[in-house]
C-alpha cells in the first residue's frame, strides 16, 4: 500500500507527470482525502505535500472548510495552502507575458495576440478546478502560434514556474522541504 501511495502521490515532478492509477486498483485509491489521512496516520511524510495539493485542487476550498473530515491541523494547512496555490497559479501565468526588453520577437502584435488567446484558454480551463502544476501545455507547444523566440521563452518560463512550485510545495503546506520529508537532510555524523 505504501508503494502505491508513493506512486500516486510522488515526491518528484517527473513521477508526478507520469502518475497513473495502477492496474487492478479502484479509483478510490486516488482519493486525496483518504491518502492524506493514511499518510498522516502511518507517518508516510513524503506523500503529504502532494496529497494536500490534491485535496486543495480536487476537493476545493468550500468542501475543505465545510464538508470533508480532516484533522484540524491538516484542514488549516489546506486552507492556507489553497490561497498560496491560487497565487502560484497567477504567478505561473506570467509565462504568457512578454519581457519589456525582449527585442528578438519576430512579430510583436501577432505574438501578443497569441498570448492573449492562450491566456483566455487557460483561464477557461482553470475555471473548473485549481491546478497550477497542470502539464497540459507540454503536448501543445506547437499550437502556440507565437514566433519561435516567444514560444521558446514562454515554454522556458512555464517549465521554470512548475519546477519552482514543485520545490515549494512542502513549504506551502508548512511541512519543511522535500529533503527533510525524504530524510535526506540528516546532519553529518560527528
Amino acid at each position: 500500500m505504501v508503494s502505491i501511495l508513493c506512486d500516486l502521490y510522488p515526491s518528484s515532478l517527473g513521477k508526478w507527470d507520469q502518475r497513473a492509477i495502477p492496474p487492478g486498483y479502484a479509483q478510490l485509491a486516488y482519493d486525496p482525502v483518504l491518502a492524506l489521512t493514511i499518510g498522516v496516520r502511518l507517518n508516510i511524510r513524503q506523500i503529504l505535500p502532494v496529497a494536500l495539493y490534491e485535496v486543495c485542487c480536487r476537493i476545493g476550498l468550500d468542501k475543505i472548510v465545510h464538508a470533508i473530515e480532516l484533522e484540524v491541523n491538516y484542514q488549516s494547512k489546506c486552507i492556507v495552502g489553497y490561497a498560496k496555490l491560487v497565487e502560484a497559479r497567477r504567478t505561473a501565468l506570467t509565462y504568457l507575458t512578454r519581457e519589456e526588453d525582449q527585442d528578438e520577437c519576430e512579430t510583436t502584435a501577432a505574438c501578443d495576440g497569441e498570448r492573449l488567446r492562450w491566456l483566455s484558454l487557460d483561464i477557461a480551463r482553470d475555471s473548473e478546478e485549481l491546478d497550477p502544476l497542470d502539464d497540459s501545455n507540454s503536448e501543445s507547444w506547437d499550437a502556440f502560434g507565437a514566433c519561435s523566440v516567444c514560444r521558446t521563452m514562454a515554454k522556458e518560463r512555464w517549465v521554470a514556474s512548475r519546477h519552482k512550485l514543485w520545490n515549494d510545495l512542502p513549504r506551502i503546506f508548512d511541512l519543511g522541504t522535500w529533503n527533510e520529508l525524504l530524510g535526506e537532510d540528516k546532519p553529518a555524523a560527528s
